[in-house]
């Protein structure tokens, strides 16, 4: 499964896979677009008279958290037709210290610091407005003494060079590249890296003579991989 997402995910990897295989499984559906998701908005809110809810489940709660991922109603607002534009108000502007004062609560109740990548529209949103504001680092100095006590800022982003340095020296220490699906969470880091650096051939070409000869061919390691899945 890490192996799959270091490739671009299943969609991606589907269409590497035998005849028989493909048979077998099936990629995640197509994401949506941006004018599907506003038209299925649509067509709630003349159904419903109001925006959906967080708090709902199904088709609903994926509209409003995929509201709160463009920015929130005042933003969606304005893309609605002016039909539906009668029918609801977004909601009012929050000031910096209201946000603030959401995000102290999130912390004391979470023991985290929101997430960009959560499934809750109103969480995203918190975290996009950390983000805007700097990020974890800016936003800490602004927390209550309690929430500073629950959460650290984010370190400081690590060079490609120093997160270089730090592959050359996992892959001497366990002869293989660092596993996405790992316990540990340094590995993971490392596995992430490498996949936004657009995958291990072409980090491949920047590791030691060393480290290179420890892990063999990364084309080849790839069709061992495709001939599991296709094995399975």
């Amino acid at each position: 499964a890490g192996w799959v997402g270091t490739q671009g995910g299943q969609r991606e990897v589907y269409e590497l896979l035998s005849d028989e295989a493909k048979a077998l499984v099936q990629p995640p559906e197509k994401p949506k677009t941006k004018d599907e998701r506003l038209q299925e908005l649509h067509e709630f809110i003349l159904a419903k008279k109001r925006w959906p809810s967080n708090s709902a489940e199904g088709l609903e709660k994926k509209l409003a958290n995929w509201v709160g991922t463009q920015g929130g109603q005042r933003e969606v607002y304005e893309l609605l037709s002016d039909e539906a534009k009668a029918l609801v108000q977004p909601a009012e502007r929050q000031t910096k210290d209201e946000r603030l004062q959401e995000l102290n609560e999130f912390i004391l109740e979470h023991q985290r610091w929101p997430k960009q990548g959560a499934t809750e529209g109103s969480e995203k949103s918190l975290a996009n407005w950390v983000n805007n504001q700097g990020g974890q680092r800016e936003v800490y100095e602004l927390l209550s003494d309690e929430a500073k006590a629950l959460v650290q800022p984010a370190e400081k982003p690590k060079t490609r060079d120093e997160r270089l340095q730090e592959l050359h020296e996992f892959i001497l220490a366990k002869k293989r590249w660092p596993n996405r699906t790992s316990a540990e969470d340094s590995e993971r880091s490392l596995a992430i890296w490498v996949s936004h650096q657009t995958g291990q051939a072409k980090v491949y070409e920047l590791l030691s003579d060393e480290a290179k000869a420890l892990l063999g061919s990364p084309c080849r390691r790839n069709l061992e991989k495709i001939s599991q899945l296709q094995a399975h």
